[in-house]
């Protein structure tokens, strides 16, 4: 079985710790769990759909760069859009992020715990390690 290692510290909402990393590393493996436009650590459903695919996407480089990876090392992005309208505009944003060889990626319609938010989405990114942590 690989290494584990927690990216990211403890996953909080306001006052509530939520059960769940923001990412993980197994191996040479980072699986990242679902991003949502975030500012100060906070979710921030302020803005159309560019706005918070780029807020979204700001939080998670951060996340990558703790697990000393990039956008470049992603592999698979599962994407969640609460309006079918919204894609074309997601797209276009999201295409700033990935300009080359894009990873794999599927999107779907769907619904949110919280009606303001228009976009989550998850990603798989592989990177070898360069160092090992203790």
């Amino acid at each position: 079985m690989p290494d584990k290692e927690i990216i990211g510290g403890r996953v909080t909402w306001g006052d509530m710790v939520v059960p769940l990393s923001w990412a993980v590393r197994a191996g040479d493996t980072i699986y990242v769990s679902g991003m949502v436009a975030m500012k100060d650590n906070q979710p921030c459903f302020d803005g159309d759909i560019a706005v918070q695919t780029r807020l979204a996407m700001t939080f998670m480089r951060g996340i990558l760069e703790e697990a000393e990876c990039t956008f470049q090392d992603i592999v698979k992005v599962s994407v969640f859009l609460k309006n079918r309208s919204d894609f074309a505009g997601f797209n276009s944003t999201y295409a700033e992020y990935f300009p080359d060889e894009p990873p794999a990626r599927f999107t779907i319609c769907t619904g949110f715990m919280h009606e303001d938010c228009l976009i989550e989405f998850d990603a798989t990114a592989y990177s070898p390690r360069t160092s090992v942590k203790t």
